[in-house]
């Protein structure tokens, strides 16, 4: 029989006692448990504390109660500063969800806004519309922009709500002669929300406004309120703000159509070399019937370079240029020839005549785009590979508005504009407009991209690659949106001669619409239904260089063998005298497998060709290679001794 251990009865003690501390240990708990529930239940029912420096309270429903939706409201402190964590706005409640959702206007990017009562000259107002022109009955959509100074990031003017004043069809200037506001639009506003998203529409089917063609202008008021003394109100700007002539009505019969065409011009798997001549990307053609003229100047295209890898960066691309299309037969045929294509050069003593000069493009933009890259509402500009270039309107020009890039610009008697001079000119100052006459060094060349009647003017987009250009690279091409819009101007004859050349006389008109909101002219594809050109077609790079001077044992075999220069010409000979091993002298089996290796030298004879170099490069079948550079060495020669001294003096070794 075994003896019991002695230390067995109070072990079991010990585990009776640490089971029964344990139980006490979680009943408490469980209770306490309890109790911070009930608390939190009682917290949510009765108030929220919203800030520690200004606390004020969300009367929230009890368990129980009926909750009523609108009731729910949040104060905060408006001038409290979200430093760290202790002054964010935390909330939970039994409310439903449409009753918390009325608190987040009052939160702007995760912060509080703060509501100011800016004067009017704090401000800086103007306003958008689109479209500015189309066919009764018009829908247009208004939009307030503004800037504000000597406030701070979250405040926000506590704007209650905008006047929008619509003039009689016959439009005019206020204060003019005749000139009348026919109606005055009321707009709510919250000032809290960011005007982008309060947008105003105005006219359309069954709407009292925009029904009958004409012009129309616009005025526009705001009124803003004192946030610490309600009913105090302030009007900006006094007087208001208007743009003359804004809104152009259309009868439909009255809107003549233009086309817009493009298509890719990439030849599939075509391979490109570093500095490589002009190929083309894409083609585009502007025309409209002459029997019911359409003038329109281009004001947008947009298109985008891309390959699959992402290895493609704007640093390869050298530059690019857009050449006037011409075929052997004097119309637009779609196909880069230097022998037809190039620049439009006025005919002298014509009205507005042009020929087209072959070989050199109309128009040349870096790889940024600029200066023909429009800038984000910001007034910044992207370095990537898409492009949203306008021919038209200059980005440079102090009178060039980034929010509004393609609003109508009326002719003017006096600068500055907002316009690209019509023909080039010398000494241009973006600002002020002025100039020093039409540049006549090369002609007189056409800058603005316009349409012609039937079969229309065409256009080539062309680039050229910088020495970045890399083995194995491709580049693809997306266009993915293009504008047109009516533009007028003098005849150039009248005006061909004046200094500074006045081509702020040039408007060009809004972007036409009919009445269902699509686009009067015609666009293939359909960039307003979300149609793009996007072929697959693209670039790609194919092209080494060789050394095929070294040897093998079956020598250079072309597309087997990549680079010889690791296999140099030589020959292995054992030493003259063969020496039999000595084990007692140490340097013996040295001795014995000493050799000596000897360079090989090709004699060649003179007037005859030699194999130095192999290049593959795929390219197209019209471009040869124009240069090549190569460094030879004179072995042994002395690099600071006359040329030759080393016996090859390529001046006169070489044809």
């Amino acid at each position: 029989m075994k003896r019991k251990n002695k230390f067995y009865l109070p072990f079991q003690l010990i585990v009776i006692m640490s089971c029964v501390i344990i139980l006490g240990v979680f009943f408490y708990l469980s209770d306490n448990r309890g109790n911070i529930g009930n608390s939190n239940r009682e917290v949510r029912g009765t108030s929220i504390i919203t800030d520690r420096n200004d606390s004020k309270n969300i009367e929230l429903p009890k368990q129980g109660e009926k909750s009523q939706t609108g009731s729910l409201q949040l104060t905060v402190n408006e001038k409290a500063e979200i430093k760290n964590t202790a002054n964010r706005v935390q909330v939970a409640s039994t409310a439903p969800n449409s009753a918390l959702t009325g608190i987040l206007p009052s939160l702007v990017s995760g912060q509080i806004a703060n509501l100011v009562y800016p004067t009017c000259d704090q401000l800086t107002l103007n306003f958008v519309a689109e479209p500015t022109d189309g066919a009764a009955p018009l829908t247009v959509s208004f939009r307030l922009v503004y800037t504000m100074t000597g406030f701070g990031p979250n405040d926000m003017p506590n704007i209650k709500n905008i006047t929008w004043y619509i003039s009689s069809p016959s439009g005019g200037r206020p204060g003019s002669t005749g000139f009348q506001w026919q109606y005055q639009v009321e707009q709510q506003y919250d000032p809290r929300v960011t005007p982008e998203q309060q947008v105003f529409v105005i006219g359309g089917q069954g709407s009292q406004y925009f029904q009958t063609g004409g012009r129309y202008t616009i005025g526009m008021r705001i009124r803003l309120e004192d946030p610490t003394n309600p009913g105090d109100y302030r009007y900006c700007p006094d007087p208001l703000i208007y743009k003359e002539d804004y809104i152009i009505v259309r009868q439909e019969s009255q809107i003549p159509q233009a086309s817009f065409e493009a298509k890719d011009l990439i030849t599939n798997g075509m391979g490109l070399v570093p500095l490589n001549d002009w190929v083309p990307l894409f083609y585009f053609n502007m025309k409209y019937n002459p029997d019911q003229p359409a003038p329109r100047t281009l004001t947008q295209l947009n298109y985008s370079l891309y390959d699959n890898a992402g290895i493609l960066k704007p640093e390869d691309i050298l530059e690019f240029g857009l050449f006037a299309d011409s075929g052997p037969e004097g119309k637009p045929d779609g196909v880069l020839d230097f022998k037809y294509d190039g620049r439009f050069v006025y005919i002298s003593g014509t009205p507005n005549a042009f020929y087209i000069q072959p070989g050199t493009p109309m128009l040349n933009w870096d790889r940024y785009g600029f200066p023909y890259e429009m800038p984000n509402n910001n007034g910044d500009f992207s370095r990537d590979l898409n492009y949203n270039l306008n021919f038209t309107m200059n980005p440079d020009s102090s009178s060039y508005d980034p929010t509004d890039p393609f609003a109508a610009v009326n002719p003017r008697n006096n600068p500055p504009t907002e316009l690209f001079p019509f023909v080039k000119v010398k000494n241009l100052n973006p600002d002020s407009s002025a100039n020093d006459g039409v540049d006549t060094t090369e002609g007189i060349l056409r800058q603005w991209v316009i349409a012609g009647p039937d079969p229309g003017y065409g256009y080539i987009v062309a680039v050229r690659l910088t020495y970045n250009w890399k083995n194995g690279n491709n580049m693809a091409l997306r266009v993915n949106r293009a504008r047109m819009q009516p533009y007028s101007g003098p005849n150039l004859s009248t005006i061909v001669s004046n200094v500074p050349f006045p081509f702020w006389n040039y408007g060009v008109g809004s972007f036409p619409t009919q009445s269902s909101g699509g686009p009067v002219d015609s666009y293939s594809p359909n960039f307003y239904q979300g149609d793009i050109v996007d072929d697959g077609n693209s670039y790609t790079a194919h092209f080494n260089i060789y050394d095929i001077t070294g040897d093998t044992i079956f020598g250079y075999r072309p597309g087997e063998d990549c680079n010889l220069s690791s296999w140099p010409f030589f020959m292995y000979t054992p030493v003259a005298e063969h020496t039999r091993p000595r084990w007692d002298i140490s340097n013996t089996l040295i001795e014995a497998v000493t050799v000596e290796i000897m360079d090989l030298r090709h004699i060649w004879p003179m007037d005859a060709w030699i194999p130095v170099i192999g290049i593959n490069a795929h390219g197209d079948p019209s471009a040869q290679i124009w240069e090549v550079n190569l460094i030879l060495t004179d072995i042994g020669g002395d690099p600071f001794g006359p040329p030759g001294n080393g016996g090859f003096n390529p001046n006169y070794a070489l044809e």
